[in-house]
């Protein structure tokens, strides 16, 4: 029988030029698929079959939805002639009047439920993402495709353990399924949810967002910048301080199960948490939550599984690691308010995401706690009524607005990503140890007979380190925890003028 082109689509044409490779490989079909596809930019619609795009996307592992098997390479007869095919990027095979004879091999596709990236703002959209494969080619000219949901396929190895909530950039074919067609595939495809046939790929985080750094001078002039600009916006170097201590915290590790390097900060005496939201919106990835009776009746804050529909829903606390969470308490009715639903529930989720940095999954007979990354500032006109956090400061806003100049708020961002890339690898040498516990004995002396000091010494430790930090510096200094110590004593003098002015 001869062998005869399988039509429009180049995924046949190309699989038939190396079938023995691919079979050994299949992976590297798909670098051939990419480079193809690359040469036809922009309009690839010609050598794709009628239910696939090309496209470049970005978005959020939200869910493991397990690996589906399918056929490497089956041999398609048609009026006596045949055709070698794969089902490689693809998830239906048109057919027409012919009929697969021969089959030879599988291969594991791993597949997970991607969402739209929670958080996301203008100004992040615009960032270029690039690695060694993309940069300098025409593939970072391609728009980013908008998706709220779809399935990403991936073949390798290397894709089979990617974490949930992590945030990658894809490029690959998109493409539509029937489940009637695939119905031993259907807890891998999703109803009128399209699948991404994954080509190339790469996880967002910091360095991929700014390659190309200012140096350390530049980068610690504007620090000093951005403290001025919060000043100015707050008018104390108090609350300004710990609002950007906030900014660059991270918490990156959790002995004995606690988390460190991590400050949720509850802004009290808000008037405007628009004006605030904002600010920050321009800075981070920021997820606002307005607290309402509503939302917290109705609204599930954790991943919920939905074992009708074999899904796992999505909570509003499912989020990136770096995105800062605003739980916003100014829109809640003063005294009781009526609740129900998700309630009762929703508060325990808030109070295990505060306290220990976890989200814990339901699964309705269990539930699975996964360790997040995701700084807190806590918007309130009088202290949080539900949210206890010793990081407490009043944020009264003036006339004066933050910076609305994208040049400037671009060297912002890049100088909060740098500063919080260094939390981790901050030092404390023997020295300034032995400084630092001497100069707590002497703080101790005079505190209240009733203050915690074991919390407090905690507290400032974490507060020197990102001093550190913030300086740009890979261990801490005294004057780093001398700073510290001013910040705390600035807010608990601002704290306790704030309590008498509003009492």
């Amino acid at each position: 029988m001869e062998v005869v082109p399988a039509g429009p689509s180049i995924l046949d044409t190309i699989f038939r030029e190396k079938f023995e490779t691919y079979k050994n490989d299949p992976s590297l079909f798909l670098g051939d698929v990419l480079r193809n596809l690359e040469k036809n930019l922009p309009d690839t619609t010609n050598i794709l079959e009628n239910d696939q795009k090309f496209v470049r996307v970005r978005g959020m592992v939200q869910d493991d939805r397990g690996s589906e098997y399918v056929c490497l390479a089956c041999t398609v007869e048609e009026n006596s002639q045949a055709h070698l095919s794969t089902m490689l990027c693809r998830d239906i095979m048109n057919m027409g009047e012919s009929k697969v004879v021969d089959f030879d091999g599988q291969v594991g596709r791993h597949c997970y439920s991607i969402v739209e990236i929670p958080g996301v703002h203008t100004w992040m959209e615009k960032i270029d993402i690039q690695d060694s494969r993309t940069s300098n080619s025409s593939l970072s000219s391609m728009p980013v495709e908008k998706l709220d949901k779809f399935i990403a396929k991936f073949i390798g190895d290397e894709a089979e353990e990617i974490p949930v909530n992590t945030v990658l950039e894809m490029y690959g074919i998109l493409s539509s399924h029937s489940l009637d067609l695939n119905p031993s595939e259907a807890n891998t495809n999703l109803e009128n949810v399209k699948n991404l046939h994954v080509l190339h790929y790469n996880t967002i985080n910091c360095s991929s967002m700014y390659p190309e750094q200012l140096s350390i001078a530049d980068l610690k002039t504007t620090g000093r910048s951005l403290l001025k600009s919060l000043t100015n916006v707050f008018g104390d170097d108090t609350t300004a301080g710990w609002i950007l201590t906030n900014l660059i915290s991270t918490t990156y590790a959790r002995p004995g199960g606690m988390p460190i390097s991590f400050i949720p900060l509850n802004l009290v005496g808000i008037t405007d948490p628009v004006k605030i939201v904002d600010m920050f919106q321009s800075l981070v990835p920021v997820k606002h939550l307005p607290l309402t009776s509503e939302l917290l009746s109705n609204v599930a804050f954790a991943p919920i599984k939905n074992y009708d529909k074999d899904i796992l829903e999505h909570g509003e606390l499912q989020l990136p690691n770096g995105t800062l969470l605003i739980i916003d308490e100014t829109q809640l009715p003063t005294g009781s308010f009526p609740v129900s639903g998700f309630a009762e529930a929703n508060l325990k989720v808030l109070e295990e995401f505060i306290l220990e940095q976890k989200l814990s999954f339901d699964f309705g007979f269990y539930k699975i706690p996964m360790d997040v990354d995701v700084p807190i500032v806590i918007l309130s006109s009088d202290t949080s009524r539900f949210l206890r956090t010793p990081f407490q400061v009043p944020a009264i806003t003036g006339n004066v607005e933050f910076t609305k100049d994208e040049k400037e708020l671009e060297l912002f961002r890049q100088y909060i990503l740098v500063a919080k890339s260094k939390v981790r690898d901050i030092i404390i040498s023997g020295d300034t140890s032995d400084a630092i516990q001497n100069s707590f004995v002497d703080m101790c002396k005079e505190l209240d007979k009733t203050a915690d000091k074991s919390d407090l010494l905690n507290e400032l430790l974490i507060v020197c380190r990102l001093m550190a930090a913030g300086n740009l510096r890979e261990e801490v200094l005294f004057e780093d925890w001398a700073r510290s110590i001013e910040l705390e004593r600035g807010r608990k003098n601002i704290m306790t003028a704030w309590k008498k002015l509003t009492s």
